[in-house]
């Protein structure tokens, strides 16, 4: 009866061997996949910001161009464009432009360091997910050996091989 008990024990624990590893392959591929959609949304993140970067750029240039006009106009129409007001003016207009492009190239940067960053965050999650898995697996394969290795009378049949 003790060898029926045995060899069922042995069944059952290679039976639940396997389904555990069934469980962390299916685990794995969900971390994998986690991580791609991570990645995905990371990208549509930057894009967004990307798209609402260059909007705004575009109305700032639009509005340099305006305030431009306007003031030259304003000058022509009081016979000021060689005034030393106006050019002062102008030059402060282009001024104020470069410094918001500059402004818009440096949120555009910053945007690309929180692409690189969430990129970098989603394989982080996938590699843990898979040294999660590989953890589980090596506990599988240690309580298998366990149970088989008791089964078979432990360090008393042991010492009888080994003499």
């Amino acid at each position: 009866m003790a060898g029926f008990t045995a060899a069922l024990g042995i069944g059952i624990a290679l039976f639940g061997a396997a389904s555990q590893y069934s469980a962390q392959k299916k685990q794995e591929r969900a971390a994998e996949r986690q991580a791609e959609l991570q990645a995905r949304q990371a990208e549509m993140e930057k894009k967004r910001a990307d798209i609402v970067n260059a909007r705004t750029m575009r109305a700032s240039l639009r509005s340099a161009r305006i305030a431009r006009g306007a003031l030259v106009n304003q000058a022509g129409a009081a016979g000021l464009t060689g005034s030393s007001g106006f050019q002062g003016g102008f030059a402060s207009l282009g001024a104020q432009e470069g410094v918001n492009v500059g402004a818009f190239a440096q949120g555009q940067q910053f945007a690309e360091q929180g692409y690189i960053t969430s990129v970098g965050m989603a394989q982080t999650y996938a590699d843990i997910g898979q040294a999660r898995a590989q953890e589980s697996q090596a506990q599988l394969f240690s309580g298998a050996g366990r149970t088989l290795f008791d089964i078979g009378g432990g360090f008393k049949e042991l010492k009888k091989v080994v003499g």
